[in-house]
This record gives structure tokens, sequence and C-alpha cells, in this order.
């Protein structure tokens, strides 16, 4: 690796430190810069149209950006690093470490003389539920729950989360990481919007599409048509519907910038 790149990956590193699963937090939140990024980014359904050039037909959108919060090299390589542990930070397991969380409410509420085979049939039930989880979820979970941090009956909490129950929170708290990657993915594809026109561009184009339409209103527009003697009355008649062609073609261009400059104001 050559010096400009060790540069760039240090740089990346600082910016966006690498997930740590035995720390939810740092898979669950975002530092600000990033967060400021992805909140720029064009909502989904919105951005730039992409058309396709021989049927004209809508074919996709593609988000778009800011240029001021466009990312940088460094963010770039620390975004994409983000993306490839938060992939990673979604795979199920390991087993070894669900069956720990698993042991762990098994063990503190079962009874003084609780039968061995019940223990593995309630170990077998909460594995079903939980084994296709990544295991830092579950454990995640299952703290919340400990500190009364989910919703629902709050008398439930002095009782073992059944598996079902358990199942969705962690699956909620798995959700959030899956929706980052989504979010993050946008933020790396994201175009640069078109500059918007600054206010005094936006006063010299209307001001410019007033005077045409002043010009059209006047009839100073359109080149006047001069017909020789002997043309005849059709050929008069022509002649007018021609101008007022020219007239309404005029009219129809002004509209149309204002409607564009309303839109870029917007």
């Amino acid at each position: 690796m050559n010096r400009a790149l060790e540069i760039q990956a240090a740089s990346s590193r600082d910016l966006l430190p690498a997930v740590d699963v035995s720390q939810p937090e740092t898979l669950l939140s975002l530092p600000p810069w990033l967060a400021t990024q992805i909140a720029a980014v064009s909502d989904l359904g919105y951005g730039r149209t992409v058309l396709d050039p021989t049927t004209k037909a809508v074919t996709g959108q593609v988000a778009t950006i800011p240029r001021s919060k466009m990312p940088t090299g460094p963010q770039r390589a620390a975004i994409a690093r983000r993306i490839e542990d938060l992939h990673a930070a979604s795979m199920p397991g390991p087993i070894a470490s669900t069956l720990a969380v698993i042991g762990a409410i098994v063990n503190r509420n079962a009874a003084a003389r609780q039968d061995a085979d019940l223990a593995d049939i309630e170990i077998e039930a909460y594995r079903d539920a939980l084994d296709d989880l990544p295991a830092w979820a579950v454990r995640e979970a299952l703290r919340r729950w400990r500190r009364g941090e989910v919703g629902g009956d709050r008398r439930n909490l002095d009782f073992a989360p059944k598996e079902h129950r358990l199942r969705s929170i962690a699956l909620s708290i798995e959700a959030v990481v899956r929706g980052q990657i989504v979010r993050l993915q946008r933020l790396l594809e994201a175009e640069e919007e078109p500059e918007r026109p600054t206010e005094a561009e936006r006063e010299a184009t209307l001001k410019e599409v007033q005077a045409r339409m002043k010009a059209v209103g006047d009839g100073a527009d359109a080149r006047p048509v001069t017909l020789r003697p002997g043309h005849s009355e059709a050929e008069r008649i022509a002649a007018e519907r021609d101008l007022a062609e020219r007239k309404a073609a005029v009219a129809a261009e002004a509209e149309q910038q204002v409607a564009e400059d309303e839109a870029s104001a917007a």
C-alpha cells in the first residue's frame, strides 16, 4: 500500500471506527457528519429520473445530494467499510453465543427442582426461535428486556421473555442495522444535484420571461408577414395562422421557463 492509500485508510478509520458487536451502540448509531449526509440524500421516489434513451419511458430513479454534502474520498472509504461491517454483523450466530444467552434465561428462571428434560425442551424452543439471528442482537434484546426498555405490558417484565417475544425484540434491533445498510448504500450511489440558480439569476430570468410575454401580447415577438398584391384570401388566412402559431409557441416556451424556475427554487 502506497503512502497516499495508507493516509486515506487511517483517515477513514478516524472518521468512522470499526463496529464492535460486543458494544451494540457502535452498530446502531452514527456520527453527526454521517447522519447529516444521509439526511441530505433525496427521499425514495425523488431525485433524478432515469429515462430509456429509445422509448423515453421512466426506468428508475437516482438519488441525489447537494454538492456541499457529497462524501469526500476518505468518507466514502469509511462508509464502504461500515457497510461491509454491518453485513457481517447481520449474519446469524455464532450459535455458541446465542446458546449462552438462552442458557442464562433458562437457568435464572428455572424452578428449584426443574427436570433436566424440561430445561432441554425450553432451550430447544428458544433455539428454534433465535438461531437465525445475530447473537449480539439476541443478547441486546435480553438486556433491554431486563432494563424494561421494551414496549408491551409492564407486568410481563417480572418474568422471562417468551421465545417469540425475544425474537421480535431482536428482529427490531437487527432492522436498524439493515436499514442503515440501505441508507449508506444510497449515500454512496447518490449523484450531485444540479446547482440551483441564485436569487440574482432567478430575478434575471423572470425579467426576461416577463419581457418576452409582453412582446407576445404586443405582437413584437413575431416576424411580420407581408403579402404581395394578388395573393389569395386563403394565403392571407394561412399567413395569419402561422403568425398565431409562432406567438403561441413563444408563450408556451415562456410558461415552461417560469415552471422550471419555480421548480428549481422549491
